[in-house]
């Protein structure tokens, strides 16, 4: 099995899978694919001239002429061929559905293996045999090597079987901005997963192809994806969640030439009903991801509302109600709204913008038990662009104290305003 660019000959010697591979086993519903490879520097010699640059001017001075090439200073001289990494030019595609790079902790363990810094092939027709390992979904039906290289051409060597005619369904709309195409594949609640109180966990599958037709495209999922449930309350996903069959790493990649499908765990509150999932990046359009069925979060006509220039719009909703805090400590809780007016860049509003005025005209910063509510804004206090983010805020003073409402804001210097 052989495959060519413009620049390396590309040859697989041998395919091996297996479930464990010196002390290191495969996670469940996966195994280790082992590849053996031959790389072949097929660059042609580059024709050098030096009669030029042995010239006292270089051909170059008051009056010279151009030097008549001297076939004694002609040379056919090699051009090295560079691989500089493994991890992000080697992949193995699987079903149209799942793109996973060189597994360099295990390739380490290998007998033979090729350095997870890359190779170079000095010359032409020198060659490089070495072994790269792969953890990927088993019971697949089609298997390929891709080896990516934007200068010189990629290669696809077919492993097993035969590209399906189209993946399966994802279960919700397939959308896209510049840089990537997404899909849902799978929204459901877990019922074994161990969560904060008032919480529930939930696994979002989600299926996405870089659209450039060279780049891969990395999403740092903590930094730019967030889901959101129909009243407007946004979580990011967990890190390293346990229990996932395939669970996508704090970045995911998704190249060019194939999909790649994997889950995000979510702790929401426990009487979420509906779920989307927002990417929201600085250098691509915003992507609203239904899980799957559309909504637009909803909630009580706000009572109060501030808007803040051209960076938010900050509303309070009724029914200021208080609850004790988990050491019986009496407190008020403001349900509040924010929209994000800027389509590019994300806020972070701290919560000692939003202060209560006593009738003393002391102030009251909101509470550290703030994060024992389930919609709450402490310590992720970022708010996306093109968004808008429903939270509340704890405050530890008795729920039926006469107070206002003190906003410092990025704009707006400072106002006070009635809490009704």
């Amino acid at each position: 099995m052989t495959a060519r660019t413009h620049a390396v000959e590309l040859r697989i010697e041998g395919v091996e899978r297996v479930r464990e591979s010196n002390g290191h086993t495969a996670r469940a519903g996966n195994e280790f694919v082992i590849v053996d490879t031959s790389w072949k520097n097929v660059i042609p010699l580059k024709l050098i001239d030096r009669t030029a640059s042995q010239s006292p001017t270089a051909g170059f001075g008051l009056g010279a002429k151009k030097s008549t090439p001297d076939p004694a200073n002609q040379t056919l001289e090699p051009t090295a061929y560079v691989v500089p990494m493994l991890k992000k030019q080697i992949w193995l595609l699987s079903d149209e559905r799942f793109a996973d790079t060189v597994d360099t902790d295990v390739l380490e363990s290998v007998p033979g293996h090729l350095s997870k810094d890359g190779f170079t092939l000095a010359k032409l027709d020198d060659v490089l045999r070495g072994t790269v390992v792969f953890e990927a979904p088993v019971d697949v039906a089609y298997q390929a090597f891709q080896f990516y290289d934007t200068d010189n051409g990629h290669a696809l060597i077919a492993l097993k079987g035969a590209p399906p005619a189209a993946p399966p369904r994802a279960i919700g709309p397939v959308r896209h901005n510049e840089l990537l195409q997404l899909a849902v594949t799978e929204a459901a609640p877990v019922s074994d997963a161990a969560t904060p109180p008032g919480m529930r966990a939930f696994v979002v599958g989600l299926r996405g192809t870089s659209r450039s037709p060279k780049d891969i495209v990395d999403i740092p999922f903590r930094q730019f994806v967030y889901a959101q449930n129909e009243q407007g309350c946004l979580v990011r996903p967990e890190i390293s969640p346990a229990g996932l069959t395939r669970a996508f790493d704090e970045i995911g990649s998704f190249p060019p030439t194939g999909a790649n499908e994997g889950q995000l765990l979510f702790f929401v509150p426990a009487d979420t009903k509906a779920l989307k999932v927002l990417l929201r990046s600085a250098t691509s359009g915003p992507l609203d991801l239904p899980a799957p069925s559309d909504f637009k979060p909803s909630w009580p006509v706000p009572v109060q509302s501030i808007t803040d220039g051209t960076t938010l719009r900050l509303h309070m909703l009724p029914g200021h109600v208080g609850a004790a805090s988990s050491d019986g400590t009496p407190r008020r809780l403001l349900d509040i709204v924010v929209e994000n007016l800027n389509l590019k860049k994300g806020i972070e509003l701290d919560p000692v913008q939003l202060r209560l005025v006593r009738q003393d005209g002391s102030f009251v910063e909101p509470s550290a038990s703030s994060t024992e509510l389930v919609c709450h804004l402490m310590p992720d206090n970022v708010f996306p662009p093109a968004s808008t983010r429903r939270f509340a805020l704890a405050y530890d003073i008795p729920p039926d104290e006469v107070v206002r409402l003190n906003y410092r804001g990025f704009e707006l210097d400072e106002t006070t305003v009635d809490l009704r």
